[in-house]
């Protein structure tokens, strides 16, 4: 009975999941769909990794929405235990906009083909990590501010930068907190050792910050309702 009802639990937790982001999840399976046809088509894809990394994209989702949901629930130590591992994964989602190096022409398969697959997975790395940023900025918000909303938000947003830049050129992964925590930490200082020498350490990283954050402000700038123009003001 009691395995029964944890399952209904698990259950009814990704169908909200899913019902709340269909979009996403209808994207998703666009993308995949995407893949199979190439394969279908042209024989082995070589892009099987982008499946893989937008399911590490869908991880960070799970974790914001256990944490939006202990915190709900009056459980914080496992909202903050959910929170700490939602923000390792989180910067899985931006990095498949990385994921664009590899772009390149492969005939006798269309050029277009292979643009508008990596796009459309681009864009599902951003748009599933914002949604997992959202739903904690949000909780934040909600129980702290709006000050203190906005510096998790861009903290956030600052980490992932980071962790996009040691996944793309140093080949970390989030793993590797928990399997080779030793070498990260000297991979991270080894990187800010040569951060005046290496442009890409400072340059990508700043970049790749400054384009999360004008996208993040973007998509939140849109929910709040336009202004209503007087009555017969010239619109122009």
């Amino acid at each position: 009975m009691i395995m029964k009802r944890r399952l209904q639990g698990m259950f009814r937790f990704v169908w909200d999941l899913l019902s709340e982001h269909w979009v996403l999840a209808l994207g998703s399976a666009a993308g995949l769909g995407l893949l199979f046809l190439r394969f279908k088509w042209w024989g082995r894809s070589p892009f099987y990794f982008l499946a893989w990394n937008l399911f590490l994209a869908w991880v960070p989702m799970v974790f914001a929405q256990l944490a939006a949901v202990n915190w709900d629930q009056r459980r914080p130590v496992l909202a903050m235990l959910a929170g700490l591992i939602w923000l390792g994964f989180f910067p899985n989602a931006p990095y498949i906009v990385t994921d664009l190096f590899h772009l390149k022409a492969r005939p006798p398969v269309p050029f277009w083909l292979d643009l508008w697959i990596f796009i459309h997975f681009a864009w599902l790395g951003l748009m599933i990590g914002f949604a997992s940023l959202r739903s904690l900025h949000h909780a934040v918000t909600t129980r702290h501010g709006i000050g203190l909303g906005w510096i998790f938000a861009v903290l956030s947003l600052a980490a992932a930068s980071v962790g996009i830049y040691l996944g793309r050129f140093q080949r970390w992964n989030t793993w590797s907190v928990l399997t080779h925590p030793q070498e990260l930490v000297s991979g991270v200082m080894r990187g800010m050792e040569t951060s005046t020498t290496d442009p890409r350490v400072f340059g990508f990283t700043a970049a790749c910050f400054v384009f999360l954050l004008l996208a993040y402000l973007s998509i939140s700038s849109w929910n709040r309702p336009p202004r209503e123009s007087q009555r017969g003001a010239d619109p122009w």
